[in-house]
């Protein structure tokens, strides 16, 4: 597992960049939003799930940048379930997520933060509890063959907005269920 450290070195350049790629197209008299549009929703999985914290903003950044039709994004296994192939020279994006490690100080046994939560506060006091962070790689829907191996589904998800509602009524649609 990589150190929260080695991982907010690896991708903090990333993000830094689309940062400052947004402020330089930033004109004296801007007025607009700093997103230019929402018409397609937040950024979400090919399940149909809403990414959320920092990822959110940096998603939708990306997707502007890169002139995507759709913040929908999947993981290079995600493509291989989904039977699709992820273009040639395509450039994944990472997104990140925090996580609690739960060890016991003495026998260095771990547990779920969940189990944690539940022990007596006296028992508590014998774990130490370490934020994590980790983060996996996306592509865009529009960095694969996506749109032409599933037009209908591809039509259906440019038709949504992807407000929460509407995500969770697409989702089934989202996996060909």
């Amino acid at each position: 597992m990589a150190t929260t450290n080695s991982t907010i070195e690896k991708i903090a350049p990333m993000f830094t960049d689309l940062l400052i790629k947004k402020i330089e197209c930033l004109k004296t008299d801007w007025q607009k939003p700093w997103i230019a549009s929402l018409e397609q929703g937040l950024p979400r999985n090919i399940r149909g799930t809403l990414y959320n914290g920092g990822n959110v903003l940096m998603l939708l950044f990306y997707t502007e940048f890169m002139k995507f039709t759709l913040p929908v994004f999947l993981t290079f296994n995600q493509a291989k379930e989904e039977d699709l192939s992820v273009c040639k020279g395509a450039r994944s994006f990472p997104v990140y997520y925090w996580f609690k490690f739960v060890v016991h100080k003495e026998t260095k046994k771990t547990i779920k933060y969940e189990e944690y939560r539940k022990l007596p506060a006296t028992e508590q006091e014998n774990y130490k509890v370490i934020p994590q962070m980790k983060y996996y790689n996306v592509f865009n829907i529009d960095q694969t063959d996506f749109a032409g191996k599933y037009p209908e589904r591809y039509e259906r998800m440019k038709k949504a907005t992807g407000t929460p509602e509407e995500v969770a009524a697409c989702a089934a649609s989202y996996t060909g269920q």
